[in-house]
């Protein structure tokens, strides 16, 4: 994935909304004066101010270009990091600086079926693909999502609406990996029953997640090729030093 600490251009955004999910975790909507342009998947260093120093943590967008709004979803625990206290003392009205949009973790549009897998706040990135395709089908004749959270339903009644609006959308959620592995069995038979082809496979997540996931999708026959990462997600953070990390799910 394409590093957004490559390009020094910040661009400004003022806070428009806070939306609390669950007792940990956070959207964050800010306004698109700048007509700020991204692709679903697209992340961004967000720069918060710490003791003095800029320091800039990466975010995936959880909304599409279309929302005309910009959203990064996080989690603030109790003993989180001064970054994301920092986070948490923002105000509506207060501004803030991001990176350059950039990533490779958008649709692709083959005519073939799109599943995607996430778990925790990696239903962040997955909601920005979720909605480009509610917005354009274009050759996806069809899209599944599953989500496996033992703690939290991230965008479960939105997504839901979702599908009951688009006749090709399958979202479901689940609350351990025991069933989170017989829901992809059933999910990738089912495809192959009515498509000819491969799905295309996005996973999102924690490292331990994405592996796994990969090492399963394997077992039953995907190739490595047919599987997509959203890499910031999978390692933790970019590569770059000087506190930027990714700030989606860690401390």
């Amino acid at each position: 994935m394409a590093c957004p600490c490559k390009d020094n251009t910040r661009i400004a955004l003022e806070l428009i909304e806070i939306i609390q999910h669950d007792n940990e975790t956070y959207s964050f909507d800010f306004n698109n004066h700048m007509n700020l342009k991204w692709k679903e998947g697209d992340s961004s260093k967000v720069y918060l101010n710490i003791n003095e120093s800029s320091i800039g943590k990466k975010f995936s967008f959880a909304t599409t270009k279309e929302e005309n709004r910009i959203r990064f979803t996080t989690r603030i625990r109790k003993d989180s990091s001064d970054y994301k206290k920092a986070m948490e003392n923002l105000k509506i009205g207060d501004t803030i600086e991001i990176s350059k949009p950039s990533g490779e973790f958008h649709l692709i549009r083959e005519e073939r079926a799109i599943l995607i897998l996430s778990n925790g706040v990696g239903m962040a990135a997955a909601r920005s693909l979720i909605s480009a395709y509610k917005h354009d089908s274009t050759s996806i004749p069809l899209l599944a999502s599953i989500s496996v959270n033992n703690s939290s339903e991230l965008y479960l009644q939105e997504l839901k609406e979702y599908e009951n609006e688009i006749k090709y959308l399958n979202i479901q959620y689940v609350d351990n990996r025991k069933s989170y592995y017989q829901s992809i069995d059933d999910v990738f038979q089912n495809l192959m029953t009515y498509l000819s082809d491969d799905p295309i496979i996005y996973v999102v997540g924690s490292r331990e997640f994405v592996n796994d996931s990969i090492n399963h999708l394997i077992n039953i026959g995907m190739g490595y090729g047919d599987i997509i990462t959203d890499s910031h997600f999978e390692s933790g953070g970019c590569g770059c030093s000087g506190g930027s990390s990714c700030g989606c799910g860690g401390k």
